[in-house]
């Protein structure tokens, strides 16, 4: 479900295609659609300290590699990736 839900952000532009592509995740600078900027800053405020937890990942921890994300938590193939 998160693959598909990265795969839309990046067809609108929201995260970098290329970026993806190659693993990795980096928004791109659009604007959130107004039609749903609301609903996302009600849940990241919902979800205060998850969302805390996660940029502390997202800047503190790098995503490919042995030692990366993906490596750590099992939830991605990270064998092939190139570092």
């Amino acid at each position: 479900m998160q693959l598909c839900a990265q795969q839309t952000l990046a067809k609108h532009s929201l995260i970098d295609l290329e970026k993806f592509q190659l693993g990795g995740i980096a928004v791109t600078g659009q604007p959130i659609p107004l039609g749903i900027a609301p609903r996302i800053a009600e849940a990241n405020a919902a979800d205060a300290d998850l969302m805390e937890f996660i940029e502390v990942l997202a800047a503190e921890y790098t995503l490919l590699g042995a030692d990366g994300l993906k490596a750590r938590t099992e939830l991605l193939e990270y064998r092939y990736d190139a570092v």
